[in-house]
């Protein structure tokens, strides 16, 4: 800046000495030339004076300018600087903001499936502890139904197997408890008895399928009912008697009989099993009616309904499961029953056969006679 302001000057001066000289050319030296030549480099140097000073405040005003300009340059860059600086920093937080926003959301909805699905609520379908204590319970009642149905059959007079001392006596005996705890209205119209609070209780059917509390009246018409349908027992016979021809075909034929009637004594005690009254207050039967009432009709029906409409997916799911685990209970149960229904039918076709083999026998017998009686001759 400073060189500039020399070069300025030099040609200021140079400027206001050439008036001096051109005069000094055309016109010489007089008097009048002096004074005017005087004037004249009077106002040169006062021009010049005042060029080199409007020059140097001028250079001056520039150089303050310049000066001003730049440092406004710089502070506009700086400030420029800066706001991108801001930007970008608030770029960032607000980034980081929605990281954590999305995170916390995927966090806050991972929580709420968690909760839907494992909720008892939502999740776990309806009161899940209490259907498989209840099921526990049909199933463990089911099951003891097997075992008491074999502790019925042995309390039968006519038990396969068993032999009485006198069948006689055995069917009096019928008769006595008859009259005693199943008198019926012409019994005791005739005098023979005391109208029973069951009457004809050991000859009624529709009372096997009606439960029965152990030791009550209807237990024992029960029990009655299925030594009626079983037929009058068998009788013991001497020793000398069993070893005989005669008594083997008895004990052969015993054994068969006892084979056959030991199927559907089974499933009568079965059927007598399942409608007597445990320990739990109700029959197996009861307990398996109460159970599928849970589901249609009953009041806990529609506690089933409210919950399975505010289920999530998952609680739906677990909840068929457990409905198709009860289908397959059911179905293992039915298999049973058609099992003890096929070997009824098959009992009942092999008795209802001795009939056609007592006719081949007797075929056969006739035609050995006559190839006797033919050779004879």
């Amino acid at each position: 800046m400073l060189h500039k302001k020399k070069k300025l000057t030099i040609a200021i001066l140079g400027i206001a000495l050439v008036p001096s000289a051109a005069m000094a050319a055309l016109y010489g030296f007089g008097p009048a030339e002096a004074w005017t030549g005087a004037q004249l480099t009077q106002q040169a140097a006062e021009v010049s004076g005042n060029i080199i000073s409007w020059g140097e405040g001028f250079a001056t005003q520039m150089e303050n300018h310049f000066e001003q300009t730049i440092s406004a340059i710089a502070v506009a860059t700086k400030q420029e600087s800066v706001a991108a600086n801001l930007i970008a920093s608030n770029n960032v937080k607000a980034s980081q903001q929605l990281v954590n926003a999305v995170a916390a959301q995927q966090k806050s909805d991972k929580i709420a499936e968690v909760v839907a699905n494992y909720s008892p609520s939502t999740g776990q379908g309806h009161k899940t502890c209490t259907v498989i204590q209840k099921n526990k319970s049909l199933d463990k009642a089911f099951e003891s139904s097997h075992v008491a149905a074999q502790l019925y059959v042995g309390q039968l007079d006519n038990a396969p197997g068993r032999l009485v001392d006198s069948s006689i006596d055995a069917m009096n005996q019928r008769y006595k408890n008859h009259l005693a705890d199943f008198c019926t209205d012409a019994e005791a119209a005739a005098g023979l008895c005391q109208k029973s609070k069951l009457p004809g209780g050991d000859t009624n059917a529709a009372l096997l399928f009606a439960p029965a509390k152990p030791g009550s009246l209807e237990d024992k018409a029960q029990l009655a009912y299925i030594q009626n349908v079983l037929g009058p027992p068998d009788s013991k016979v001497s020793k000398a008697a069993g070893s005989s021809a005669a008594g083997q075909d008895y004990f052969l034929a015993k054994a068969r009989k006892d084979v056959m009637l030991s199927i559907p004594a089974y499933s009568l005690a079965r059927i007598k099993a399942a409608n007597t009254v445990t320990d739990a207050g109700m029959s197996p039967n009861q307990m398996l009616e109460k159970r599928t009432n849970d589901y249609f009709g009953s009041d806990e029906a529609k506690e089933w309904s409210k919950t399975l409409a505010v289920q999530a997916p998952r609680g739906l799911m677990v909840e068929t499961l457990k409905v198709g685990g009860l289908q397959t209970w059911l179905d293992f149960q039915q298999l049973q029953q058609t099992q003890r229904i096929n070997a009824n039918l098959a009992a009942l076709l092999i008795t209802g056969n001795d009939s056609e083999k007592a006719k081949a026998d007797s075929a056969f017998n006739n035609v050995r006679g006559e190839g006797i009686s033919g050779g004879v001759r």
